[in-house]
């Protein structure tokens, strides 16, 4: 069954491989056809209609009592409960479930795999509204981040998984060798992997998160215990049915995968991070939590994204208009909720150079709020670009940022035309002095832009690759006209490990990051030790044994 897997999705698996190479961008989805995306959009519809206010069943072993407390940012309570599970029944299941796991040939864990994916895909729409009304992802962004794109990322990470561990001969691959002097001594080698992996989910990004290391622990042979946020369960709790149903189909332990919930009040997931028999974790979210997990968790392999201070410097650009717009457009994409969103907008003392002259820096502030209140003016248009949020859940945030400097845009709260009870929050730019840089020296997650001035571009550079290299940044966007700006930004930057994003227009947002073609985190700076996806993030997951025998 699962070699017949393999075959099945072969050819799909064949182009990932090849995409990895080439990082030109790939997807594994053809469009499907609108009869076919009707019929699964309106399934999805249903199956998230029945989550609501029911049970939600894993035949995992050491089920007790059932919790769960999400509640859409929408403006419902989900009332969703899942099992709560004993830690010393399920660690010791996933435990025995990797043990037959590792029996598994190469090709089968990957047919497998795919299957997994195969299946995540077909039920995209029922996740996607999973992950819209427990993060408050605007709809769009949560279908695709919460189905193909977090889809393709697995793919990307089993590809560069499968790549590695193909490159270790095996007994699969009739791997063997005699050496001059030793004649009848076979050497035959192994990929062991190392144990459980512990894979944490976040609030905001739960599956595209999450995916990668759940898709690269399950092919290096290690069993997966996902913890997801008490806010943000439904994704990965389907996630994890899928994986199970799946794994018991091929002929494994199910328990190969399992799912753990804790509640806000009583969170478990540094107690499960140093138990020992997890001995690889995964997370992105609160930067306090990621740099504990290294600190603490040191018998486990971690790869960890935390906070990111990422900055725009704005030296010269061609069209004033199109980079306000492109800069406008990357705050406001999820109320500033993703890891990529700007935090800090750089402006040098003497103004912008454009065609036309100098932009003094008076005058590009007052067009940055512009155009902020022409992309925010319909209330449909800014909810479904910006989201919703849990009640009150960043407001004190704002609050407190708004009273640090000069309010140049003003958050609003905006009523969601399409979802009554849905609270909307629009971002606050908040203008500050050259010599208040500690305020935006740290992450504001949430809502919340700053608007700095420098004393020079070149000043602007060093404050960004100061931030990146004392909090950690994933990017930074460079609006010029200088090449020799480019490259000196590219220096100081690219040192510390942050993504440059050069020049962008209206169309182009700095969030926009894609799988088999953008590497997401740098691994250099304090915003993540780990990069997904390239070699290292696998290659740590499992060791190679070697046997040496006479024939």
């Amino acid at each position: 069954m699962s070699l017949e897997l393999f075959e099945r999705h072969r050819a799909l698996l064949d182009l990932a491989l090849a995409a990895t190479v080439t990082r030109s961008g790939f997807t594994a989805r053809a469009e499907e056809s609108t009869d076919s995306e009707a019929v699964l959009e309106a399934e999805g519809r249903e199956a998230f209609a029945n989550y609501c206010g029911s049970y939600f069943y894993l035949d995992q072993p050491g089920v007790g009592e059932r919790i769960g407390e999400e509640r859409s940012p929408y403006g419902s309570s989900l009332e969703i409960q899942y099992p709560k599970t004993n830690l010393g029944t399920v660690l010791p299941a996933a435990a025995r479930a990797r043990e037959a796991w590792r029996r598994f040939t190469l090709r089968e864990r990957a047919g497998i795999c795919l299957e997994i994916l195969q299946q995540l895909h077909l039920r995209s729409h029922e996740i996607g509204l999973a992950t819209m009304h427990t993060t408050g992802a605007p709809q769009a962004l949560a279908m695709r981040q919460g189905g193909i794109l977090a889809q393709d990322r697995a793919l990307e990470a089993l590809a560069m998984a499968y790549q590695e561990l193909r490159g270790v001969p095996s007994s699969d691959d009739a791997a063997g060798s005699r050496t001059q002097g030793e004649l009848g001594l076979t050497r035959r080698w192994r990929q062991e992997g190392l144990g459980i992996g512990l894979v944490i989910g976040c609030s905001t990004q739960p599956n595209l998160r999450a995916y990668p290391g759940i898709f690269a622990n399950l092919m290096t042979g290690n069993a997966v215990v996902v913890k997801p946020h008490p806010q943000a369960v439904l994704p990965l709790a389907i996630t994890v049915g899928v994986a199970r149903h799946v794994v018991r189909e091929a002929g494994g332990d199910p328990n190969l995968v399992t799912l753990v919930v804790d509640e806000a009040q009583s969170p478990i997931a540094q107690s499960i991070a140093l138990r020992p028999e997890v001995r690889i974790v995964d997370y992105a979210g609160n930067g306090d939590f990621a740099a504990w997990l290294i600190e603490n968790a040191r018998h486990a392999r971690c790869h960890v994204f935390g906070g990111a201070v990422n900055a725009v410097i704005v030296d010269g650009t061609a069209n004033i208009a199109e980079t306000i717009a492109s800069i406008v457009r990357s705050a406001c994409e999820y109320a500033g909720r993703m890891c990529t969103s700007p935090r800090v907008i750089l402006v040098p003392r003497d103004g912008v150079s454009t065609p036309n002259g100098i932009v003094d820096r008076d005058r590009f502030a007052e067009l940055l709020a512009l155009e902020f209140g022409r992309t925010l003016s319909d209330d449909l248009a800014a909810a479904r670009l910006l989201g919703a949020m849990r009640l009150d859940e960043y407001g004190t945030l704002v609050q407190g940022a708004s009273a640090l400097g000069e309010v140049l845009v003003e958050s609003r709260v905006i009523d969601h035309p399409e979802f009554p009870g849905a609270q909307v929050y629009s971002p606050a730019v908040v203008r500050v002095k050259p010599e208040e840089r500690s305020i935006w020296m740290r992450e504001w997650f949430g809502p919340i832009s700053f608007l700095a001035e420098c004393e020079s571009t070149a000043d602007a550079i060093s404050m960004a690759a100061a931030a990146a290299r004392s909090q950690g940044a994933l990017n930074a966007m460079l609006f010029t006209l200088d090449a020799g700006v480019r490259v000196a930004a590219e220096e100081a930057l690219g040192a510390v490990g942050v993504a440059l994003c050069v020049n962008f227009g209206r169309q182009q947002s700095v969030n926009d990051e894609l799988p088999f073609c953008d590497y997401h985190g740098p691994g250099i700076n304090p915003a993540g030790n780990a990069t997904v996806c390239h070699s290292a993030f696998v290659a740590g997951r499992f060791r190679v044994v070697g046997d040496r025998f006479f024939r």
